[in-house]
């Protein structure tokens, strides 16, 4: 026995002698992200990287002596010194960048992917600012964030509304996620561990604590199982920090538990009736277990291709059971034959997905795809009879082209389409909108806002972006178009279904992402008009008639204006 805790313990001092990195680019750092992307298609940065699991380490980098300086490499000026960070013989202190955002909508919220901050009209801010401490295989990462937003009143969904279009809001929105209209009635601020942890790292692999925004899967615009739409969570991280390479490839993956947090507010007119029944059903105060996991593979044969698949699970910690597959139900079996026998697991709301990438460095570009279901499929027969079955996906595409031959200089074009209304399947087998769910009656969300796709439940995107991009520096044009909700359209409008009802948002983006000397500038201006703003085209009565016509539906205009600025020491 004492032979095994010694050669315990000469592993892990050897292990200490290992050189490892705890430190991350935080989802939402799109600057860095978005480059070292770019990087990849030009064949420049690590090609055993899928971008499917972030946020990521230094370990896939070919520079990682400081990763929020990229333009030193591109331009071959050199390393900066190194005054922010300080040395010591078991590892080091350094200081990470300040990042102050602010945002601006004129007349309704609009906007995703902007973690901490929270859906709201007028002015909101965030900075966040840290330190990482490196001592032998473990670190810390402090980096907290604070937000405030002026959260002014704004025009919701309509209160002259007829009473059936309400109660349809309740039952297929308000009583099935935790997503309030607005974040209470006064302006809002919040102090949070923001992208913190702690962490012990040995080769590939790392363990620890961790508050920081997760991002699965290969999308830009969105991602079905996890994005940055919400705050971070509190959560239990075993993860890899580079690709674990095998005879049949490499992989990547994150296994995640974690505590789900509801946001505290309730939605719009929770006094109405119907029927002589009360509209609100409050929901529960127990806070949620999530669990969930992400994998990648790169197969050796086919260079540049990453397969992988994502699964989330939350239940309501009240309804947890004991057991091991309590805590973990990821190691089921994907079509588990006998889950309606079990009442835990019928309690659980359940996410999953396929997806692929396909980098192609010699083109500079490439492809992907994601594929999910939020209910998981009975067996493989049902899976192939019924693929459309509570399905949702997301396809895009990346190309670089060089621009006038000039070095390092190229046209970025990117497409992608999200789709998350429900096939028309759903009228012979009916299921839950993407996010939503009768039991765990918070849905998929972290404090009011949407752990996966921004847009949300039933929705659907179409994105396209040209951009100027040369080293670090990019500046672009993006046009969107936005339909909101289409399972509550298709739900409260039943048999009198009018194209005109259709809540889309029409959006046309300028953006820039420009260096200079430790600073970085992002600044995007947007132009957004919103066409039937929450589906306010409504029906009209005569006297004795009943039902007998449209009112014209309300066109409503809203500016946003983000600027973020973030100093590197």
């Amino acid at each position: 026995m004492k032979g095994c805790f010694k050669t315990c313990f000469i592993y892990v001092c050897i292990l200490g002698c290992v050189r490892v990195y705890g430190q991350t680019i935080p989802v939402g750092f799109s600057t860095f992200e978005d480059f070292y992307r770019r990087e990849q298609l030009l064949g420049k940065a690590d090609s055993n990287f899928s971008f499917t699991s972030r946020p990521f380490f230094p370990t896939y980098l070919q520079d990682t002596s400081d990763v929020f300086y990229p333009e030193n490499e591109i331009n071959n000026i050199g390393q900066k010194g190194a005054s922010d960070t300080w040395h010591f013989s078991k590892g080091f202190v350094k200081l990470l960048p300040v990042n102050w955002k602010q945002q601006y909508n004129s007349d309704h919220p609009y906007g995703w992917n902007d973690g901490v901050m929270i859906p709201s009209k007028g002015y909101q801010t965030s900075v966040s600012a840290g330190i990482f401490v490196k001592l032998g295989v473990f670190s810390i990462q402090l980096q907290p964030e604070y937000v405030y937003a002026k959260n002014e009143e704004f025009d919701g969904f309509p209160t002259e509304q007829t009473a059936t279009l309400w109660a349809a809001y309740y039952n297929e929105i308000h009583n099935k996620i935790d997503m309030p209209e607005r974040f209470g009635e006064s302006s809002f601020n919040r102090l949070s561990f923001g992208q913190s942890s702690i962490r012990l790292t040995v080769g590939s692999i790392s363990f620890g604590l961790s508050n920081e925004n997760l991002w699965w899967g290969p999308g830009i615009r969105n991602s079905l199982i996890m994005s940055n739409s919400a705050a971070g969570f509190k959560h239990i991280t075993f993860n890899t920090v580079k690709a674990i390479k095998t005879k049949i490839g490499s992989f990547e993956g994150q296994l995640v538990s974690g505590k789900l947090e509801g946001s505290g507010f309730t939605p719009p007119e929770i006094n109405r009736v119907f029927n002589q029944t009360k509209l609100y059903i409050p929901k529960s105060t127990d806070w949620r277990y999530f669990s969930g996991f992400v994998l990648s593979y790169h197969p050796k044969w086919v260079p540049g291709l990453f397969l992988g698949i994502s699964r989330a699970y939350t239940i309501y910690n009240g309804d947890m059971s004991k057991g091991f597959n309590a805590y973990l139900p990821i190691v089921s079996d994907f079509f588990k034959q006998n889950s309606d026998n079990d009442e835990m697991d019928l309690k659980r709301q359940r996410l999953s997905s396929i997806f692929g990438r396909w980098v192609l460095p010699e083109s500079h570009a490439e492809i992907y795809f994601e594929y999910g279901r939020n209910n998981k499929a009975t067996s493989l027969k049902d899976f192939i009879l019924t693929p459309d079955h509570s399905r949702a996906y997301i396809i895009g595409t990346n190309v670089l082209v060089p621009f006038r031959q000039t070095a390092n200089t190229f046209l970025q074009f990117n497409l992608e389409l999200t789709q998350l209304q429900n096939s028309s399947l759903k009228d012979s087998r009916p299921t839950d909108t993407w996010y939503t769910s009768n039991y765990v009656r918070h849905g998929y969300t972290n404090k009011g806002e949407m752990l996966g796709a921004g847009i949300g439940p039933g929705s659907n995107l179409q994105s396209g972006s040209v951009a100027w991009v040369r080293g670090i520096k990019r500046v672009g044009i993006r046009a969107e178009r936005y339909v909101h909700n289409n399972d509550f359209y298709d739900s409260a409008f039943g048999a009198q279904k009018d194209y005109h009802v259709f809540w889309t948002d029409m959006s046309i983006s300028t953006f820039a992402e420009w260096n200079y000397r430790n600073l970085l500038i992002n600044a995007n201006v947007c132009a957004i008009r919103s066409l039937n703003y929450e589906w306010n085209r409504m029906y009209f009565q005569q006297e004795g008639a009943g039902l007998s016509g449209l009112e014209e539906g309300r066109d409503v205009f809203n500016f946003q204006g983000q600027l973020g600025i973030t100093y590197r020491f």
